[in-house]
């Protein structure tokens, strides 16, 4: 298995939905929304051009107008959206999110969805040869058996070429049970290069209680990226262990803020910086998101984010805030 990333951009694969967001909270009372566009791989691949990453989403959407808002929107932010295919028989997926008692729960209309219906032929027809990384999630595992297969068949049969692997294990109650979602996550995991998941999905799906005893369950990938909330996140690579502390931040919303972690570590990975600035990245990636209630807020300029996550001295000493998203992050002076 691959152990660094080649040259060429990050191919995202997977299904993204418009969301909707009240706008006080509640979807019961609430009549006014805001709009926005979400997805565990369009919001990496939305994170990575951020970060100034070559980033392509592939999917299927519906040729519908929320369809084409969708590709419209990823493809503003800097992301190759070109190959996305249009499905005439099948609807783009919607979801909703609802505050309540201080808690969110999401509300998701996917069933059947063209994304439902993205097919192992579909992916064939995507160039390969100069692919870097390639990123998909466990979340397209438990969409649909369509979608699982030809996730499957991208971790496993490697058909854009000799591309890391990188596999998010991303874990959705709501999608399916902890007994039916437990083996074939851990199977995806181990036909990855590089795996990111958090401590309390892996403790969830595998009993594994710390970083260590992850690694020793998911023994095979080159990278193993453990994440634990407030505490920090660990990288097992192939030149040893790497620790970073997690950013102190304030969290309005806290959905969205592991495709954010994705992106900075993936971009680091792929410009070949050490593991503390691909940890530190996803970090300041992550911090900031979880200041907004959309997956894809408004960020600082590039520059600053790349600046601080090499900073590991000011990066310790910076506090997220709200008021850090109206302003850039501030500069090495």
């Amino acid at each position: 298995m691959g152990q660094t990333a080649a040259p060429g951009p990050v191919v995202c694969i997977g299904e993204s939905m418009i969301l909707f967001v009240p706008e006080a909270g509640s979807l019961e009372h609430d009549e006014r929304f805001l709009a926005s566009v979400a997805g565990a791989e369009s919001n990496v691949a939305c994170g990575l051009a951020h970060l100034g990453v070559d980033s392509v989403w592939f999917s299927r959407v519906g040729a519908d107008p929320f369809g084409e808002r969708l590709v419209r929107f990823v493809s503003e932010r800097g992301v190759d959206a070109r190959a996305v295919l249009r499905d005439p028989d099948h609807p783009t997926g919607v979801f909703f999110k609802h505050r309540e008692h201080d808690r969110t729960r999401v509300y998701y209309y996917r069933a059947g969805s063209a994304a439902a219906h993205l097919s192992a032929a579909d992916v064939g027809r995507l160039p390969g040869g100069d692919v870097g990384i390639v990123h998909v999630t466990g979340v397209s595992l438990g969409v649909s058996p369509t979608l699982a297969a030809t996730v499957g068949r991208v971790i496993r049969d490697r058909p854009l070429g000799p591309a890391l692997v990188s596999f998010d294990v991303n874990y959705r109650p709501g999608l399916w049970t902890v007994q039916d979602a437990a083996a074939p996550l851990l199977e995806a995991a181990q036909a990855a290069d590089l795996v990111l998941v958090g401590q309390d999905e892996a403790e969830t799906l595998w009993d594994a209680t710390t970083p260590e005893r992850v690694r020793a369950l998911v023994d095979r990938p080159a990278h193993l990226v453990v994440k634990d909330g407030a505490r920090g996140a660990t990288h097992f690579g192939p030149h040893g262990t790497t620790v970073e502390p997690s950013m102190r931040a304030t969290v309005v919303e806290p959905v969205g803020a592991g495709d954010a972690f994705a992106a900075g570590f993936l971009a680091g990975l792929a410009r070949g910086e050490s593991s503390g600035v691909c940890l530190r990245l996803g970090h300041v990636m992550a911090a900031l998101t979880l200041q907004d209630a959309v997956d894809l807020p408004l960020l600082p300029p590039a520059a600053d984010l790349w600046a601080l996550a090499r900073d590991r001295e000011r990066f310790l000493a910076t506090d997220v805030t709200p008021d850090l998203l109206a302003s850039d992050l501030p500069r090495q002076g």
